[in-house]
């Protein structure tokens, strides 16, 4: 909003969230510039822009956000494909998911958690 009073009759609205000092799209490769300074000033190791997109949408399935979420988040047209970009969380996720049912399943009478046995059907 500030950058709107700034620019004033310079503003050009275009809809974009991130935009220049005057409202145009900014330049990916400007974007990309910047990042790699910022990462490097905080003695970051280098990675594209990109990367924090799959760094998102890892985070939030790890964090058990159901993949229809996630999908939406990224702008996917189909679940299947978010899950297919990340299905090397899924594993992980499958021991979650036996860990609390054990929990939830096991009888309270002291018996250890993690009796259960994972399984794999073909084809998983």
């Amino acid at each position: 909003m500030q950058e709107r009073l700034l620019a004033g009759s310079g503003w050009r609205e275009t809809g974009h969230v991130f935009a220049t000092r005057i409202g145009t799209p900014l330049d990916p490769d400007n974007v990309s510039h910047y990042f790699k300074q910022i990462l490097r000033e905080a003695g970051l190791r280098s990675q594209r822009f990109h990367d924090l997109r799959h760094a998102c949408a890892t985070l939030l399935l790890i964090q058990g956000v159901p993949a229809r979420v996630v999908q939406e988040i990224l702008g996917h047209a189909y679940v299947s494909t978010t899950l297919g970009i990340y299905s090397h969380v899924i594993p992980s996720l499958k021991h979650d998911a036996a860990r609390q049912l054990d929990t939830l399943l096991a009888p309270h009478s002291g018996e250890s958690e993690g009796s259960t046995t994972i399984v794999e059907a073909e084809g998983d």
